[in-house]
């Protein structure tokens, strides 16, 4: 009788375990006060190979609760750019289907009308609308998810078009291995179809980790006028932005 009386309670705390487990199985990102990381964004025109090399830096400085009633965290990303560094803030959380974006402040997002691409931060910021460069915090009305709790091969979704976010197509693709600076890391891969102008979309990738965004690629191509009425040359420019450092609590 004692040998059952264990085994019930044995099956019931393995159930019980079971259940814990799958509830908070799944990626979550490394969203934790005073975590950092720092990133190398590198700009090459493949032509000249003319090469530019920046540095991003964002760390978690704080919590808050949206005028939603959700509690998130807020990034501070410093750009820097042509010597110059370019600050915003994005308010991001882990909520119960995966990862969102819920809000942002100030400048540094990725835009692109008609042929012009102008330079921006790319991380959970592809298909935001333009925004302008002033301290005041923007709250979505419609939380943008950036990133699966599951994120399995062939998972796909589509954000549609609102007043904060432009259409994007997401999918997820077969897990690969990114070499950095810091060793090699197994990421998820997210490609993204954004539609800010549907005659012109663009793609990009993000590798995501266990320590958040590992690597980051976008390629685009342009017609440059020589300035003396010649025939426009066709180039091709990537960018990515790769992980160097990180300080995670």
């Amino acid at each position: 009788m004692k040998y059952k009386a264990m085994l019930i309670v044995l099956i019931l705390f393995l159930i019980g375990l079971s259940a814990c487990s799958d509830k908070d199985s799944g990626y979550r990102y490394p969203l934790k006060i005073g975590n950092s990381w720092t990133y190398l964004s590198i700009n090459t025109e493949e032509i000249s190979k003319t090469t530019t090399i920046d540095t991003i830096r964002i760390v978690v400085d704080s919590t808050l609760t949206t005028p939603h009633g959700v509690s998130c965290y807020r990034l501070r990303i410093d750009e820097t750019w042509n010597g110059n560094v370019y600050t915003n803030y994005q308010y991001l959380a882990n909520l119960n289907d995966g990862l969102y974006s819920l809000g942002i402040c100030g400048m540094g997002f990725n835009i692109k009308t008609g042929a012009e691409q102008i330079h921006a931060f790319p991380l959970f910021a592809a298909g935001i609308k333009n925004v302008k460069d002033n301290d005041d915090d923007i709250w979505f009305d419609c939380p943008h998810l950036l990133f699966p709790k599951h994120p399995e091969p062939g998972y796909y979704w589509v954000q549609p078009e609102n007043d904060d976010w432009a259409e994007v197509h997401y999918d997820i693709h077969e897990s690969e291995t990114v070499e950095t600076e810091l060793g090699s890391f197994k990421c998820y891969v997210k490609h993204s179809l954004v539609l800010i102008d549907p005659d012109d979309p663009y793609d990009n990738y993000n590798y995501y980790g266990t320590y958040g965004l590992i690597r980051f690629y976008y390629e685009y191509e342009d017609d440059v006028d020589d300035g003396f009425g010649g025939e426009a040359e066709h180039r091709t420019y990537t960018y990515e932005v790769r992980l160097i450092a990180a300080d995670l609590k």
